[in-house]
Protein backbone atom coordinates (compact mmCIF):
# COMPACT_ATOMS: atom_id res chain seq x y z
CA UNK A 1 0.00 0.00 0.00
CA UNK A 2 1.01 3.59 -1.04
CA UNK A 3 0.28 7.02 0.34
CA UNK A 4 0.62 10.08 -1.85
CA UNK A 5 1.74 13.27 0.60
CA UNK A 6 3.85 16.19 0.33
CA UNK A 7 7.69 15.96 0.95
CA UNK A 8 9.75 19.47 1.27
CA UNK A 9 13.33 19.02 0.25
CA UNK A 10 16.21 21.53 -0.15
CA UNK A 11 15.81 24.20 -3.03
CA UNK A 12 18.79 22.66 -5.48
CA UNK A 13 19.67 26.62 -6.71
CA UNK A 14 21.15 26.96 -2.60
CA UNK A 15 23.11 24.10 -3.06
CA UNK A 16 26.57 24.82 -2.59
CA UNK A 17 25.96 28.02 -1.40
CA UNK A 18 27.15 29.72 2.16
CA UNK A 19 25.94 31.68 4.73
CA UNK A 20 21.87 31.39 4.35
CA UNK A 21 20.23 31.47 7.84
CA UNK A 22 17.67 28.54 8.10
CA UNK A 23 14.83 29.57 10.23
CA UNK A 24 10.92 29.73 10.09
CA UNK A 25 10.79 32.49 8.18
CA UNK A 26 13.36 31.26 5.27
CA UNK A 27 12.15 27.98 5.31
CA UNK A 28 9.82 28.41 2.57
CA UNK A 29 12.40 29.73 0.71
CA UNK A 30 15.54 27.36 1.29
CA UNK A 31 12.64 24.31 0.20
CA UNK A 32 11.00 22.91 -2.20
CA UNK A 33 7.52 20.82 -2.24
CA UNK A 34 7.89 17.33 -3.40
CA UNK A 35 4.56 14.99 -4.23
CA UNK A 36 6.04 11.63 -3.25
CA UNK A 37 4.59 8.22 -3.00
CA UNK A 38 5.26 6.81 0.91
CA UNK A 39 5.35 3.02 1.02
CA UNK A 40 3.89 1.10 4.25
CA UNK A 41 6.69 0.43 6.65
CA UNK A 42 4.88 -2.56 8.36
CA UNK A 43 4.92 -4.30 5.38
CA UNK A 44 8.68 -4.68 5.13
CA UNK A 45 9.89 -7.86 6.89
CA UNK A 46 10.36 -7.26 10.34
CA UNK A 47 13.70 -8.16 10.80
CA UNK A 48 15.26 -5.44 13.24
CA UNK A 49 18.71 -5.27 12.63
CA UNK A 50 19.07 -6.27 9.17
CA UNK A 51 16.50 -3.53 8.42
CA UNK A 52 18.22 -0.85 10.55
CA UNK A 53 21.83 -1.53 8.72
CA UNK A 54 20.02 -1.90 5.39
CA UNK A 55 17.46 0.53 5.26
CA UNK A 56 18.69 3.41 8.42
CA UNK A 57 15.52 2.21 10.16
CA UNK A 58 13.14 -0.04 12.00
CA UNK A 59 10.13 -0.61 13.93
CA UNK A 60 10.99 -1.99 17.42
CA UNK A 61 8.78 -3.05 20.44
CA UNK A 62 8.95 -0.91 23.18
CA UNK A 63 6.92 0.11 26.26
CA UNK A 64 8.34 1.69 28.91
CA UNK A 65 7.93 0.93 32.70
CA UNK A 66 7.55 4.73 33.16
CA UNK A 67 4.84 5.33 29.90
CA UNK A 68 2.48 6.65 31.62
CA UNK A 69 4.50 9.74 32.65
CA UNK A 70 6.24 10.06 29.94
CA UNK A 71 4.14 13.04 29.15
CA UNK A 72 6.12 14.36 31.90
CA UNK A 73 9.74 14.92 29.93
CA UNK A 74 10.51 18.28 29.67
CA UNK A 75 12.48 19.56 26.89
CA UNK A 76 16.27 20.75 27.91
CA UNK A 77 16.69 24.37 28.93
CA UNK A 78 18.25 25.20 25.53
CA UNK A 79 15.09 24.69 23.70
CA UNK A 80 12.98 26.77 26.11
CA UNK A 81 11.61 29.49 25.79
CA UNK A 82 12.56 32.10 28.95
CA UNK A 83 8.62 31.86 30.31
CA UNK A 84 9.63 27.75 30.09
CA UNK A 85 12.98 28.91 32.02
CA UNK A 86 11.66 30.03 34.74
CA UNK A 87 9.26 26.69 35.65
CA UNK A 88 11.20 24.14 37.45
CA UNK A 89 11.31 20.74 36.12
CA UNK A 90 8.90 18.37 38.22
CA UNK A 91 10.22 15.67 39.67
CA UNK A 92 7.89 13.16 38.71
CA UNK A 93 9.56 14.42 35.20
CA UNK A 94 12.94 14.00 36.01
CA UNK A 95 12.61 10.76 37.05
CA UNK A 96 10.86 9.30 34.50
CA UNK A 97 13.54 11.16 31.97
CA UNK A 98 16.40 9.15 33.41
CA UNK A 99 14.51 5.83 33.61
CA UNK A 100 13.52 6.42 29.99
CA UNK A 101 16.70 7.57 28.69
CA UNK A 102 18.53 4.56 30.76
CA UNK A 103 15.30 2.09 28.91
CA UNK A 104 16.73 3.28 25.55
CA UNK A 105 20.44 3.18 26.15
CA UNK A 106 19.48 -0.57 26.89
CA UNK A 107 17.44 -0.97 23.79
CA UNK A 108 19.94 0.48 21.25
CA UNK A 109 22.46 -2.18 23.25
CA UNK A 110 20.17 -5.18 22.63
CA UNK A 111 19.06 -4.33 18.55
CA UNK A 112 22.54 -3.13 17.46
CA UNK A 113 24.71 -5.15 19.86
CA UNK A 114 26.79 -2.05 20.31
CA UNK A 115 28.93 -2.67 24.12
CA UNK A 116 28.13 1.02 25.06
CA UNK A 117 25.41 3.34 24.54
CA UNK A 118 24.85 6.93 25.81
CA UNK A 119 22.06 9.17 25.46
CA UNK A 120 23.61 12.74 24.41
CA UNK A 121 20.44 14.36 23.52
CA UNK A 122 16.63 14.53 23.43
CA UNK A 123 13.68 16.62 22.49
CA UNK A 124 9.88 16.64 23.04
CA UNK A 125 7.49 17.53 20.58
CA UNK A 126 4.14 18.83 21.23
CA UNK A 127 2.63 20.74 18.07
CA UNK A 128 2.98 23.45 15.88
CA UNK A 129 2.09 26.21 17.88
CA UNK A 130 5.38 27.71 18.90
CA UNK A 131 7.21 28.22 15.63
CA UNK A 132 9.08 31.22 16.52
CA UNK A 133 12.45 31.22 18.00
CA UNK A 134 14.17 28.20 19.81
CA UNK A 135 10.12 27.00 19.43
CA UNK A 136 10.67 26.27 16.06
CA UNK A 137 13.32 23.54 16.91
CA UNK A 138 10.70 21.51 18.87
CA UNK A 139 8.27 22.17 16.34
CA UNK A 140 6.99 19.03 13.85
CA UNK A 141 9.95 18.75 11.13
CA UNK A 142 8.98 20.59 8.31
CA UNK A 143 11.61 19.21 6.00
CA UNK A 144 13.66 15.97 5.29
CA UNK A 145 16.73 15.86 7.23
CA UNK A 146 18.82 14.47 9.71
CA UNK A 147 19.52 15.91 12.76
CA UNK A 148 23.58 15.94 12.45
CA UNK A 149 25.90 15.47 9.55
CA UNK A 150 28.51 13.21 9.06
CA UNK A 151 31.14 15.51 10.49
CA UNK A 152 29.62 15.02 13.56
CA UNK A 153 32.44 12.10 13.90
CA UNK A 154 35.01 14.67 14.48
CA UNK A 155 33.73 14.96 18.01
CA UNK A 156 32.78 11.99 19.24
CA UNK A 157 35.73 11.13 20.70
CA UNK A 158 35.80 13.82 22.70
CA UNK A 159 32.24 12.66 24.20
CA UNK A 160 33.56 8.96 24.23
CA UNK A 161 36.06 9.89 26.17
CA UNK A 162 33.99 12.08 28.84
CA UNK A 163 31.41 9.45 29.25
CA UNK A 164 33.44 6.33 29.45
CA UNK A 165 36.32 8.26 31.22
CA UNK A 166 39.28 6.98 28.84
CA UNK A 167 42.02 8.36 26.99
CA UNK A 168 41.41 10.18 23.44
CA UNK A 169 44.15 8.50 22.12
CA UNK A 170 42.20 5.44 23.26
CA UNK A 171 38.60 7.13 21.67
CA UNK A 172 39.78 7.89 18.78
CA UNK A 173 40.03 3.83 18.15
CA UNK A 174 36.59 2.94 18.73
CA UNK A 175 33.63 3.30 15.73
CA UNK A 176 30.40 5.45 16.29
CA UNK A 177 26.99 5.63 15.40
CA UNK A 178 24.34 8.16 16.58
CA UNK A 179 20.73 6.80 16.98
CA UNK A 180 16.99 8.18 17.22
CA UNK A 181 14.62 6.15 19.37
CA UNK A 182 11.15 7.88 18.42
CA UNK A 183 8.00 7.35 19.96
CA UNK A 184 4.54 8.91 20.97
CA UNK A 185 3.79 9.74 24.51
CA UNK A 186 -0.15 10.67 24.55
CA UNK A 187 -1.60 8.46 21.84
CA UNK A 188 -1.66 6.33 18.63
CA UNK A 189 -0.15 8.51 16.17
CA UNK A 190 -3.08 9.91 13.54
CA UNK A 191 -1.93 12.86 11.70
CA UNK A 192 1.91 14.16 11.20
CA UNK A 193 3.86 11.04 11.80
CA UNK A 194 7.39 10.67 10.63
CA UNK A 195 8.67 9.78 7.20
CA UNK A 196 11.35 7.63 6.70
CA UNK A 197 13.73 7.75 3.74
CA UNK A 198 15.33 4.41 2.72
CA UNK A 199 19.23 5.15 2.81
CA UNK A 200 19.71 2.49 -0.35
CA UNK A 201 18.36 5.23 -2.59
CA UNK A 202 19.98 7.98 -1.24
CA UNK A 203 23.09 9.24 -3.80
CA UNK A 204 25.63 11.31 -0.76
CA UNK A 205 26.59 14.23 -3.27
CA UNK A 206 22.44 15.49 -2.86
CA UNK A 207 23.79 15.93 0.78
CA UNK A 208 24.86 18.49 2.32
CA UNK A 209 25.03 20.64 5.69
CA UNK A 210 23.41 23.10 6.24
CA UNK A 211 23.32 26.08 9.16
CA UNK A 212 20.16 26.45 11.08
CA UNK A 213 19.78 30.44 12.24
CA UNK A 214 19.31 29.55 16.10
CA UNK A 215 21.24 29.60 19.32
CA UNK A 216 21.08 26.40 21.57
CA UNK A 217 21.70 27.78 24.38
CA UNK A 218 19.32 29.49 26.91
CA UNK A 219 18.32 32.36 25.84
CA UNK A 220 18.92 33.67 29.77
CA UNK A 221 22.84 32.84 29.49
CA UNK A 222 23.55 35.31 26.16
CA UNK A 223 27.16 35.17 27.62
CA UNK A 224 27.61 31.58 26.86
CA UNK A 225 25.48 31.65 23.80
CA UNK A 226 26.59 29.15 21.01
CA UNK A 227 25.02 28.46 17.08
CA UNK A 228 23.14 24.89 16.92
CA UNK A 229 26.00 22.56 14.86
CA UNK A 230 24.71 21.97 11.27
CA UNK A 231 22.11 19.49 10.45
CA UNK A 232 22.50 17.41 7.07
CA UNK A 233 19.72 18.32 3.77
CA UNK A 234 19.15 16.68 0.76
CA UNK A 235 18.01 17.91 -2.74
CA UNK A 236 15.37 15.68 -4.42
CA UNK A 237 16.02 13.03 -6.44
CA UNK A 238 14.02 10.51 -8.68
CA UNK A 239 13.96 6.51 -7.14
CA UNK A 240 13.93 7.98 -3.44
CA UNK A 241 12.49 5.17 -0.99
CA UNK A 242 9.78 6.72 1.43
CA UNK A 243 8.35 4.82 4.23
CA UNK A 244 5.99 5.42 7.24
CA UNK A 245 4.34 3.44 9.74
CA UNK A 246 0.47 4.28 9.83
CA UNK A 247 -1.68 4.17 13.50
CA UNK A 248 2.01 3.66 15.49
CA UNK A 249 1.09 2.86 18.83
CA UNK A 250 2.30 3.64 21.79
CA UNK A 251 4.10 0.48 22.81
CA UNK A 252 6.20 1.07 19.29
CA UNK A 253 9.22 2.99 18.50
CA UNK A 254 11.05 4.02 15.69
CA UNK A 255 14.43 3.82 15.77
CA UNK A 256 17.13 4.49 12.83
CA UNK A 257 20.24 5.75 12.20
CA UNK A 258 21.34 10.18 12.52
CA UNK A 259 24.71 8.90 11.05
CA UNK A 260 26.86 5.90 11.33
CA UNK A 261 30.69 6.53 11.06
CA UNK A 262 31.09 2.57 9.86
CA UNK A 263 29.38 2.90 6.49
CA UNK A 264 28.13 6.75 6.54
CA UNK A 265 24.42 5.77 7.02
CA UNK A 266 22.06 8.25 7.95
CA UNK A 267 18.06 8.02 7.58
CA UNK A 268 16.30 11.39 6.64
CA UNK A 269 13.12 12.02 7.80
CA UNK A 270 10.23 14.48 8.38
CA UNK A 271 7.09 14.87 9.87
CA UNK A 272 4.24 15.05 6.84
CA UNK A 273 0.67 15.59 6.49
CA UNK A 274 -1.45 12.32 5.64
CA UNK A 275 -4.05 12.68 3.23
CA UNK A 276 -5.70 9.60 4.01
CA UNK A 277 -6.15 10.65 8.50
CA UNK A 278 -8.38 13.21 9.61
CA UNK A 279 -6.80 16.87 10.51
CA UNK A 280 -10.14 18.23 11.79
CA UNK A 281 -10.52 17.34 15.20
CA UNK A 282 -7.33 15.31 15.49
CA UNK A 283 -5.43 15.06 18.62
CA UNK A 284 -2.41 16.84 18.18
CA UNK A 285 0.62 14.36 17.96
CA UNK A 286 3.09 14.41 21.22
CA UNK A 287 6.43 12.77 21.46
CA UNK A 288 10.05 12.59 22.67
CA UNK A 289 12.98 11.45 20.67
CA UNK A 290 16.02 10.29 22.69
CA UNK A 291 19.49 10.84 21.01
CA UNK A 292 21.61 7.72 21.72
CA UNK A 293 25.86 7.45 20.83
CA UNK A 294 26.75 3.69 20.36
CA UNK A 295 30.21 2.61 20.42
CA UNK A 296 32.21 -0.56 19.50
CA UNK A 297 35.92 -1.53 18.88
CA UNK A 298 36.90 -0.03 15.54
CA UNK A 299 36.35 -2.81 13.43
CA UNK A 300 37.42 -1.21 9.99
CA UNK A 301 35.42 0.80 7.69
CA UNK A 302 35.47 5.02 8.29
CA UNK A 303 38.20 5.54 10.30
CA UNK A 304 36.23 8.19 12.50
CA UNK A 305 37.48 11.64 11.51
CA UNK A 306 35.64 12.88 8.59
CA UNK A 307 37.35 14.02 5.55
CA UNK A 308 34.25 14.14 3.03
CA UNK A 309 33.86 18.32 2.39
CA UNK A 310 30.72 19.73 2.73
CA UNK A 311 29.11 23.14 1.79
CA UNK A 312 27.32 25.11 4.10
CA UNK A 313 23.83 26.86 3.81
Amino acid sequence: MTTAATIRYLNEKYKGQTEVSYTIETSKELTVKYDVELRDGRELPNDGLDQLQERGFTLVPFLSAAHADLGTIENPDHYKTPDQLAVPETAVGRRTRETYFAECESLVKEVTGAPHCFTIGHAVRKGNDNTSGVGYLTAYATFAHCDYTVAIANGAPKMLAKRMGISLEEAEEIDVAFYNIWQSTNHTVVQHPLALLDYNTVDTTDVMGVELGYAVTPESDRSKQRRAPQIAQLTHREGHQWYFYPQLQQDEALLFKQVDIRDGCQCFHTAFVDPNAPMDGATPRHNVEVRVLAAWPKQGGWSGTVSLTEAKL
